[in-house]
């Protein structure tokens, strides 16, 4: 008995301190969002890219504002592709969570509708991620992916 109580204090203790370490590993960002938005505008496939706007963050996304505080919604302005990027500092843990499965369930709606339509725009839409992290939330559906999540990863440290 002595020893079932030391072994479970000792994995009490392990356990709460994988717990501390585990709080203190959130990522930050590193600059401002302004300075996030012309890194991955830079290495974008499809040209100049304009943002959404609130009013269509929640008609077409059900987006709300006051779900995030800072944050963006970019699409190509000349462009047939199915190029976004988005960007997302959520109010809280909660708004995080939603804002993700939004995002999910539009990249859901490009993949059915490009499937038939568009290999090329299906494929990108095929290889988009959608990732939370901590309170951030970003979504990348592009050609030039891979660059792009380099450009979130370099600023979200």
């Amino acid at each position: 008995m002595k020893n079932f109580k030391r072994t479970l204090s000792v994995i009490l203790v392990l356990a709460l301190a994988l717990a501390f370490t585990a709080c203190g590993s959130e990522k930050k960002l590193n600059g401002t969002v302004d300075e996030l938005k012309a890194a991955v505008s830079a290495v974008n496939a499809e040209g100049e890219l304009v943002p959404y706007d609130e009013d269509r963050l929640i008609d077409d996304l059900g987006i709300k504002s006051d779900e995030y505080s800072e944050g963006f919604y970019l699409i190509p302005i000349n462009s047939a592709g199915v190029e976004t990027i988005a960007f997302f500092v959520c109010a809280d843990s909660a708004s995080a969570d939603s804002l993700k499965l939004k995002l999910e369930t539009h990249v859901a709606d490009v993949r059915n509708k490009q499937k038939d339509y568009n290999a090329d725009n299906y494929q990108v839409a095929l290889d988009a991620v959608v990732v939370k992290e901590g309170v951030y939330v970003y979504l990348v559906m592009s050609p030039a992916k891979d660059a792009i999540v380099k450009a979130i990863g370099d600023k979200l440290k």
